[in-house]
Parts: C-alpha cells; structure tokens; sequence
C-alpha cells in the first residue's frame, strides 16, 4: 500500500515537480544529539537525501559545507536550484549539537502559488529522520513518514483526481485516433469502399 501511495505521489508530479512552494520555508523540531558539533558536521556531509519521497529518480542534488554550522543540500531540476534542506547546527555543549531542519524554495518568488504545507511537512519530517538515523547509528524508520504521507495525499487527491483524469482523457483520445487511423488505411486498402 506504501510503495502504491509513494508511485501515486511520484508520478502525479507532486514529488518530482516540487508543488508550488513559495520562497518561505518549512522547519522541523529542532533536535539534539549527543554528539560534538564538528562530529555532526562531519556526518551531515556523508549523509544524502532522505530515501522515498523523491520517487524512484532521484533529483540532482549538491551539498555546501563550508559553513562549521551549517550543511545545505540544493536540489536541482534542470539549471534552477528548486529547493534546499538547510541543517543548521549549534552547539549546546562541548559533547552535544542541535540540529535544525529547514526547507526552502529560494529561487521563487514570494508570489508564487499558495504554501503546500503537508509536502513542505512529508519532506522535513522525511530529512529530519535522515538526520536522526545517521547520527544515531540506526536504520530509516519508514513508519515515521506514515502520517505526514496520508496527509499529503489527501490534502492533494483533488490534484491526483485531476491529473489521473487527464491521463486517461489523453489515452483515450489516442484510443480513438489509433481506431480512425485503422479505419482510414482499411479504406484506402480497398479502395474507399
């Protein structure tokens, strides 16, 4: 049933197209690990995008960690930069580190069409799992994203309704030019009888 959800997702565009985010961002609970900063650092730079929720192609993706607090992974689609996770590290102690998640769409404009807020939610719950899994020495837990999933495909079925419909509108309109097509070159076969 998950795999069917994450290919309905995938395929309508909604992971792949990156849904109307605006320029403001989303951001996840901040979390702390007992680890020194430079030691989350230097895991966050080995860590890649969180598995699933891109589908099953995954985006162009860049990492900058230059900055000692801060580790950015640009997603890309084509030339422009789509969005980015931004994990910003502070230390709370020479032995632990707070990690905070962020996502954003930095090249749209403010304009841009409304906040999807349960995708913007699917995918920093998504990358703060990540984070957690990769500091903590452990596996993804896939069931963390069960909600925020559900959620995003409900808040978006009238988008899946839609684009479902209109792939079947397009198979059928090719249904009946391959039909008139047959019908076309019988006649000419035999001579527009």
């Amino acid at each position: 049933m998950l795999r069917m959800v994450y290919g309905a997702l995938s395929l309508c565009g909604l992971t792949g197209g990156l849904f109307g985010f605006t320029a403001l961002t989303a951001g996840g609970s901040p979390r702390t690990y007992d680890l020194p900063i430079a030691e989350v650092h230097r895991t966050l730079e080995k860590t890649g995008l969180p598995p699933m929720v891109f589908g099953s192609a995954m985006p162009n993706v860049s990492l900058k960690a230059d900055d000692p607090r801060k580790v950015i992974w640009i997603i890309q689609q084509g030339r422009s930069r789509r969005i980015q996770y931004v994990a910003e590290l502070e230390p709370v102690s020479k032995t632990s580190t707070k990690v905070t998640v962020r996502l954003e769409a930095p090249d749209l404009p403010d304009r841009a069409a409304p906040v999807n807020w349960p995708v913007k939610n699917l995918y920093v719950t998504a990358m703060d799992e990540q984070i957690a899994s990769k500091l903590e020495g452990r596996d993804f837990d896939d069931a963390i994203l069960y909600a925020p999933m559900a959620t995003a495909v409900v808040a978006n079925m009238g988008r899946l309704h839609e684009q479902a419909m209109q792939v079947a509108d397009a198979h059928a309109q090719r249904d009946r030019d391959n039909v008139e097509r047959a019908y076309a070159n019988d006649a000419q076969r035999n001579g527009g009888r």
